[in-house]
């Protein structure tokens, strides 16, 4: 498309240590057919209205944070890529909704300090700790001409904190862990 680079294939690897940032508001991104983006040091995505390095499909790009990595999520970020959390994500949306088109797979720690994360394809926990400190964890968006919605599965771990775990009538939450919101 017209203002857009292509790239065919994205692999990014962030060693210990290591840092990389993508700060973006209201910009058109790059597009790439494949991400990888492999994370042991520290990733900060930050900004409103982008759509990071690909739009379709998000089963084709994906964001693994590694034991060592920490991922910060800020200011209502649309990340158009799944998460495989094995490390820190930290997520402060604000008054926004940080977007994950693709799945969530925790087994580290997902942390969200204020506003909504909404995973379009399902936030699936197996281990580790979900915490919400205020704001909401939901797999269903109200897209305007209906809602699109996704299945959150707490297979292991813990969630705990003050905030909300919010599915819907046709994937309401699934618990197997423990789930401690006050």
């Amino acid at each position: 498309p017209a203002g857009q680079s292509y790239i065919k294939r994205v692999d990014i690897t962030v060693l210990p240590g290591g840092s990389f940032m993508v700060s973006a508001t209201n910009q058109p991104p790059p597009r790439a057919d494949y991400l990888i983006l492999t994370n042991h040091g520290t990733v900060v995505l930050e900004g409103t209205s982008f759509s990071t390095w690909i739009y379709d499909p998000p089963a084709l790009a994906r964001v693994i944070n590694e034991d060592t990595g920490r991922i910060e999520i800020r200011n209502g970020m649309e990340l158009s890529a799944a998460i495989v959390n094995r490390g820190t994500v930290v997520t402060t949306a604000g008054s926004n909704t940080a977007t994950i088109a693709g799945a969530v797979q925790n087994s580290g720690l997902f942390e969200l300090l204020s506003g909504v994360v909404y995973a379009g394809s399902g936030f699936h926990q197996t281990g580790g700790t979900t915490r919400i400190e205020g704001g909401t964890i939901t797999t269903t968006l109200d897209v305007g001409i209906g809602f699109r919605v996704a299945p959150l599965t707490i297979l292991g771990g813990s969630v705990t904190g003050s905030g909300t775990l919010s599915g819907s009538a046709n994937f309401p939450v699934t618990n197997a862990g423990t789930i401690n919101l006050g």
